[in-house]
């Protein structure tokens, strides 16, 4: 992975976000308290996948960061986990 630009070089590469797909490894979504912003787009998307309302989805899932919103994340032994993360499915 690419470092971030050096102070006053330009964009950072991450500027426009990252996208990637979660394979429930585990290996980026536990430890320290984080943020997952995600955008009104995606939040339709999962509460449609989950097959919730959008205000429900928001409420059970996410939390306010600012003007947008973030996934919440569980206390585990392990640290935070993101909400989503099974440790049941991790291989």
């Amino acid at each position: 992975m690419p470092a971030p630009d050096a102070p006053g070089k330009g964009e950072p590469w991450y500027r426009d976000g990252l996208r990637f797909q979660c394979t429930m490894c585990g290996n980026c979504c536990t430890g320290p308290e984080g943020v997952v912003m995600f955008s009104p787009e995606e939040g339709v998307a999962m509460a449609a996948k989950l097959g919730m309302e959008l205000e429900q989805f928001l409420k059970a899932y996410a939390r306010r960061i600012g003007n947008g919103r973030s996934l919440r994340e569980k206390r585990t032994e392990f640290g935070n986990d993101c909400i989503f993360l099974d440790r049941n499915s991790i291989p």
